[in-house]
């Protein structure tokens, strides 16, 4: 019976190196069920009674101390060179890495990708600090900043970096995402409907923190939001003293012009962001343009406001993800939800 549980004990061992536990468990519980079965049949057909309990224990412990090697050496610094990183890259950037090193020259060089940036800031802050106190504007900031950056991560967006008060993130790198084999066009309509998603539910985000603050004695305050899907350069971009994962060009200079042209409470849209949310039924089709004068890029005569009022009549959808995400969500959710049940 020991040469036969030597295979099932090396498949568990190399689960418990590449898998974790999750893969270890469904394999030891597959493993075990084959083993008594065999036991079974074994006796039935042959009268002979093959011992249980030591090869068993073997199956049971050897990749259990393994799992614990692992979390003591290797997991730690997968989570060092996470934390070193977080910092400069992007999560799903990180990931990629660790999974393909080889990758690491493609996903950091900077390229072109149609992508859809996003920006957003509380209006009016300036003059709020003007007569705040720092602990006031700090703890206002902390608030903020953490809600808006939950929303945005939750629907597939990368958060680039912050800059005071405002926000500026970008949907659809498929190469940090993972994504590479879906179909351009798709991936470009998905991300875009997903960064209106976001904008959507962050201004409803809004709401609450504002009942929020005014309970506690602070002041509301609302954000607006500029939206522009085009082609931009988007990777490691610097200098050997400072570099940043980003997006640069004139398609990120108009999403910021959008947002300074939108209303408080309200999103701005650029048109082909309007049109590609509106083929994922994110935004009603009756929506008129509009036009705003956008400083330094001039006049523009196809942008599509979604002022405050629509915003608190619209449904949020769920973010629309690539499969392996999906995927991963729900087994998150289901960990979850299995931690919160009382005992």
């Amino acid at each position: 019976s020991a040469l036969c549980l030597g295979g099932p004990v090396l498949l568990l061992t190399g689960a418990a190196l590449a898998g974790g536990p999750w893969l270890v468990l469904v394999g030891f519980i597959a493993v075990l069920g084959g083993y008594l079965v065999s036991l079974q049949q074994v006796f039935n057909h042959a009268g002979v009674i093959l011992p249980a309990v030591n090869p068993i224990l073997a199956l049971t412990f050897a990749p259990i101390l393994l799992l614990v090697g692992r979390f003591l050496f290797v997991d730690r610094e997968r989570v060092r060179f996470q934390s070193v990183l977080g910092g400069f890259l992007p999560p799903q950037t990180i990931r990629a890495i660790q999974q393909n090193p080889q990758t690491i020259p493609r996903l950091l060089a900077g390229r072109t990708r149609e992508l859809t940036i996003f920006f957003a800031d509380l209006k009016g802050f300036s003059a709020f600090c003007k007569r705040a106190d720092p602990l006031q504007i700090q703890r206002i900031l902390r608030d903020y900043l953490t809600a808006m950056t939950l929303i945005l991560r939750s629907y597939g967006g990368t958060l680039d970096k912050y800059m005071g008060d405002g926000i500026m993130a970008f949907f659809g790198d498929a190469e940090a995402e993972g994504g590479g084999e879906e179909a351009e066009e798709k991936r470009v309509e998905r991300n875009a409907a997903n960064a209106v998603r976001a904008g959507l539910a962050m201004q409803k985000k809004m709401t609450e923190l504002n009942l929020q603050w005014i309970s506690q004695g602070q002041e509301p305050h609302l954000i607006r939001i500029g939206i522009n899907t085009g082609f931009v350069t988007v990777g490691n971009l610097g200098t050997e003293y400072l570099w940043d994962y980003t997006v640069i060009g004139p398609e990120v200079n108009k999403a910021q012009r959008l947002e300074s042209a939108a209303e408080a409470g309200a999103l701005l849209l650029a048109r082909r962001t309007f049109a590609l949310a509106r083929n994922q039924k994110v935004l009603p089709d009756e929506l008129p343009p509009c036009t705003f004068a956008l400083k330094g890029i001039g006049e523009e005569t196809d942008l599509y406001a979604v002022p405050a009022e629509l915003v608190a009549q619209l449904e949020v959808s769920p973010p629309q993800l690539p499969e392996r995400k999906k995927i991963k969500m729900k087994i998150r959710r289901l960990i979850s939800s299995r931690k919160d049940r009382p005992a």
